[in-house]
């Protein structure tokens, strides 16, 4: 980590801790609004410049029963985002069938669950 840079984690939600936000306290501040095993929610505000935003880095489950709750706690945030949201990461999931490699297809219902959480965001 660079020197005097902060940094946030999940790992009071999520054992192995996979997602960490860092950022250098000279240019950013940064606080945060939700920490969940699946995603950090945070506010960024650059200090000498226009940068305001929501920021929410995602590391979604394997297993789509146990992404679905992070779906839907992004949902309920959405409703409150009233300036630029910057959504970031590894949903662990795909939005089409040709996102799958080598052809193999994947369960439609899998497919309709995200199209369904993220329509909530549009």
């Amino acid at each position: 980590m660079a020197h005097d840079w902060e940094m946030e984690s999940n790992y009071q939600k999520a054992v192995n801790g996979s997602i960490w936000v860092m950022w250098d306290p000279n240019w950013f501040e940064v606080s945060f609004h939700y920490v969940d095993a699946q995603f950090i929610h945070c506010h960024v505000n650059e200090r000498q410049g226009d940068l305001n935003c929501f920021v929410t880095v995602v590391y979604g489950y394997n297993e789509i029963e146990h992404r679905q709750s992070s779906w839907q706690e992004l949902q309920h945030i959405a409703i409150g985002i009233s300036i630029p949201w910057l959504i970031i990461g590894d949903f662990n999931a795909m939005l089409t069938l040709q996102d799958r490699p080598l052809g193999i297809r994947l369960l439609m219902l899998k497919l309709e669950l995200i199209m369904s959480a993220l329509q909530g965001f549009f």
